[in-house]
């Protein structure tokens, strides 16, 4: 009997695969909601592009990246710094283009190791609070500056793209330039619970039967 083979790495794809799921349904989703001048773009400028005016002299556009995760995500974390470094990226390459950005992922919030100060909320929600118009904008932004001036550069960042993020969050101008462009959406509906949505709508728009069983 010949002996059992052994894999000598993980081929395992199921998280890839189950990530390639869920931005397929948040796909649909995002073209069921579309208005008549709207267009989408699929893996150009990040997962989903969407262009508000696709008929129009204006390419202004909306970046969206679409994570699935267990668990949390801080504003330190080496996804959300990696989210961050990119959005930098794409603006220097296209300063003549409005750009904005959103982060969807299934992740909840989590607060960062060594958060500067125990009565302020995560960093996330911190910045969601400043982007959608916060009364302490001062404080806000010199927490975020704190959160992530002389952050530590993720191992899928190139040393480029991290040098000019880094130079962006150590300018608190440039920092809430980038706050009031790029939107934190957290704790989005599980796989099973986005499909059963997508599902739904299809249905109640007309774009597909409802299937009666016997």
């Amino acid at each position: 009997m010949a002996p059992p083979f052994v894999p000598a790495r993980d081929q395992d794809a199921w998280g890839s695969i189950r990530g390639f799921v869920y931005q397929v349904s948040v796909t649909i989703a995002r073209w069921l909601a579309l208005g008549a001048d709207e267009a989408l773009l699929l893996e150009c400028g990040e997962d989903i592009d969407h262009i508000a005016a696709a008929f129009a002299a204006t390419d202004d556009r909306l970046l969206e990246q679409i994570k699935v995760r267990a668990g949390a995500l801080s504003l330190r974390t080496a996804l959300a710094l990696q989210g961050l470094a990119n959005a930098v990226d794409q603006r220097r390459a296209n300063p003549s283009i409005g750009l904005r950005f959103r982060f969807t992922t299934t992740a909840a919030v989590a607060r960062e190791q060594g958060h500067p100060d125990p009565d302020q909320a995560p960093g996330i929600e911190v910045w969601e609070r400043l982007r959608t118009g916060s009364d302490r904008e001062t404080e806000d932004l010199a927490l975020l500056h704190g959160l992530l001036d002389g952050a530590q550069r993720p191992a899928s960042v190139p040393e480029t793209t991290w040098a000019n993020a880094a130079s962006e969050f150590a300018d608190v101008t440039g920092l809430l330039s980038l706050v009031k462009v790029f939107e934190w959406a957290m704790a989005t509906p599980s796989l099973d619970d986005q499909s059963a949505q997508v599902i739904r709508s299809l249905v109640s728009e007309g774009h597909a039967p409802l299937c009666q069983h016997a």
